[in-house]
């Protein structure tokens, strides 16, 4: 429900006629997606491996990237601890601000 409101609120501000960028440029950044699906360089591997502690902060209704697609990973994950924000976006952070930051601040100071 926040997550809707929050794009419906967004959306009505967004005027394309002001945005300083080209079809060009945006093709570029969606291009860039490519490569991280393609994993050349054995990321999703080497984050499986990674000893440093690592806060995952994520929406429930995140569609740029889903919180389904953490599962697979966390599980193999040695030192991660995962958040889930219920009918939340991709910005959690933005949605609730307050809450993420003594989320952080927690993880920080008990890690």
């Amino acid at each position: 429900m926040a997550a809707k409101a929050s794009h419906d609120r967004i959306h009505k501000k967004i005027d394309g006629g002001k945005i300083p960028s080209t079809m060009d440029v945006f093709q570029l950044y969606f291009g860039g997606g490519d490569t991280f699906r393609e994993d050349a360089l054995n990321f999703r591997e080497q984050l499986k491996k990674i000893k440093t502690p690592i806060l995952i902060i994520s929406g429930d209704h995140d569609i740029s990237f889903a919180v389904e697609n953490w599962y697979p990973y966390i599980n193999q994950m040695t030192n991660a601890q995962m958040i889930v924000y219920a009918a939340t976006g991709h910005g959690p952070q933005h949605q609730y601000p307050e809450l993420t930051a003594q989320y952080i601040i927690n993880f920080v100071e008990h890690t």
